[in-house]
């Protein structure tokens, strides 16, 4: 025979088991979902992560490539600064020979060897004046009778305001057209081709690019 008190411990039992039932639900819901945001908290650090390897790599690669740019900017301003001292001292050396080589015999053949080679071009101008400097006034006689040797209209010869080496300079008389076959410009016209030339040479030679110690 059941009694109440067998009752009550019945009653109380299946209490007992719903609340334990709801327990354990609850709890398991708690699980699943602390299951699924450490899943998703792993799934962030690891896109953290990834953006930081990504963003420490570009600035590595960025660093890298800027230390490259600098020293490639470096080298080359040796390598210029290299190239404009030799030239400064090539050129020196070819003023120190022109100054030579206008004290010599040759220099009245080269002035009248100028009219000769660009004859057809001071033909074309009509009239002109010859502009020399001071010293070579002197040969102005000499530089009247070469362009009438040449049928060639020059009206005078006359003391150029430009101090130049040597050479002459060409002025048409109407003064629109000038002819520079100045000594100084014969040097200045191959001041570029001796800036490549020894700009090549000293690449070639591996200067400031690791080739030599």
């Amino acid at each position: 025979m059941i009694t109440v008190n067998d009752k009550l411990k019945l009653f109380t039992k299946r209490i007992i088991d719903r609340q334990q039932d709801a327990y354990d639900e609850k709890v398991e819901g708690l699980e699943n979902k602390m299951v699924i945001e450490l899943a998703e908290r792993k799934k962030m650090l690891e896109r953290d992560r990834a953006r930081y390897e990504d963003s420490l790599l570009r600035g590595i690669k960025n660093e890298r490539s800027q230390r490259l740019s600098n020293a490639r900017s470096e080298r080359k301003r040796r390598l210029l600064l290299k190239r404009k001292t030799m030239i400064d001292e090539l050129l020196s050396g070819v003023k120190a020979y022109t100054k030579e080589f206008v004290e010599t015999e040759d220099y009245e053949k080269y002035l009248k060897n100028i009219f000769v080679k660009n004859r057809d071009m001071m033909a074309s101008l009509g009239a002109f004046t010859v502009y020399v400097n001071e010293k070579d006034t002197k040969y102005k006689d000499m530089l009247l009778d070469q362009c009438k040797a040449l049928d060639l209209l020059c009206e005078s010869v006359e003391k150029s305001d430009k101090r130049i080496l040597g050479g002459v300079i060409i002025l048409k008389a109407d003064k629109t057209t000038r002819l520079d076959f100045s000594l100084d410009s014969v040097i200045e016209d191959n001041r570029k081709y001796m800036g490549q030339l020894i700009y090549d040479m000293l690449e070639e030679a591996g200067e400031f690019s690791g080739k030599q110690s």
